[in-house]
């Protein structure tokens, strides 16, 4: 016989068995869902802290950037009115300087050598100062290396002589050519101490950068390429050997004003060159879409500056005072 029949149930017992039996279940099963949906939610919340992480770290960044640019957007102010004040301090210099050599020129005795070279003297120092502050302004707010300035007048063989000329050589087929010669007749101390003397004086046609800004009215000269390769390629002329060695960049300006003509028309005289230049390609290439060429707007105002101190001390030591025409393509002197 089966222990089952041999033992008596109660039917109560048996129904507080299943009774309990399900609730232990539902209880085991309660917790499984608990646990299942913690899981799911603490899944959940992961993933948004982990969104809300990258996003907060996206902020941080975009926070630092905005600090960065406001730190530059300072910085630039900060240069820009340094940069403001260095250019007028430069002005007011160059403005001083030559004014006081307008008056040695206009206050000398030409008739008196003694005088004349003294004067000369003391111009070509004067403007040795004006190039030199020139030269130091562009290296701090334009260029950033090494920069050379020199001023370049022209004019006969005879009227090349009649100004200082210490450097300058003259060969016997210039001094009998009709062509205008160009001459260096200051340079900034630092790059006439590195290039020494004996730059020869040479035509006006001999070199790219004057001659078209002669004949064609240009206000400035400029190439955003190296000058070697624009050399090699035929599409730049200069007359000095090997120039490339020395520099790759230059800008030039003319010393010039407008005058009216006897047919009302008006053109410019134009007494000489202001010249910069630098030992890397493309230095006065222009760096925003407003501007001519980099420094173009500091060198042609003091062009400007030079223009009457030149032609006073041009009237005064040229023999007959030149001017210069353009015909046919070539350059004359017209007395």
């Amino acid at each position: 016989m089966a222990l089952a029949e041999r033992i008596p149930v109660d039917p109560m017992i048996v129904n507080a068995l299943i009774i309990g039996g399900s609730s232990i279940t539902a209880a085991g099963l309660s917790g499984l869902l608990t646990k299942r949906y913690v899981l799911r939610k603490s899944r959940r919340l992961d993933g948004q802290l982990v969104e809300s992480r990258d996003e907060l770290t996206a902020k941080s960044n975009q926070i630092r950037d905005l600090m960065d640019e406001v730190e530059r957007l300072k910085d630039e102010v900060g240069k820009g009115k340094k940069n403001k004040m260095d250019t007028c301090s430069l002005f007011h210099a160059t403005s001083h300087r030559l004014r006081d050599i307008e008056g040695i020129v206009t206050g000398t005795d030409f008739a008196n050598s003694a005088a004349a070279q003294q004067c000369s003297f003391r111009v070509v120092s004067g403007l040795e100062l004006v190039l030199g502050e020139l030269v130091d302004y562009f290296e701090k707010n334009v260029i950033g290396e090494t920069t050379a300035a020199c001023i370049k007048i022209f004019g006969s063989a005879a009227e090349v002589g009649a100004v200082n000329a210490e450097s300058e050589t003259v060969t016997e087929s210039e001094a009998d050519s009709a062509e205008p010669l160009v001459l260096c007749f200051s340079r900034d101390p630092n790059s006439k101490r590195r290039r020494g003397g004996g730059e020869p004086a040479y035509k006006l046609t001999e070199s790219t950068a004057f001659f078209d800004i002669f004949t064609k009215q240009l206000k400035f000269y400029s190439r955003s390429e190296d000058l070697e390769t624009e050399f090699n390629n035929g599409t730049y002329r200069n007359p000095t050997p090997n120039f490339w060695r020395r520099y790759r960049s230059v800008l030039v300006v003319p010393v010039r004003t407008k005058i009216g003509t006897a047919d009302g028309d008006s053109t410019f005289d134009v007494i000489g060159f202001l010249a910069l230049d630098t030992p890397s390609a493309g230095t006065f290439r222009p760096r925003h879409s407003d501007e001519k060429a980099a420094g173009f707007e500091v060198a042609a105002a003091t062009a400007d500056l030079l223009y009457w101190p030149l032609k006073h001390l041009i009237k005064r030591t040229y023999t007959r005072q030149p001017s210069l025409y353009s015909e046919g393509g070539a350059v004359h002197v017209h007395r």
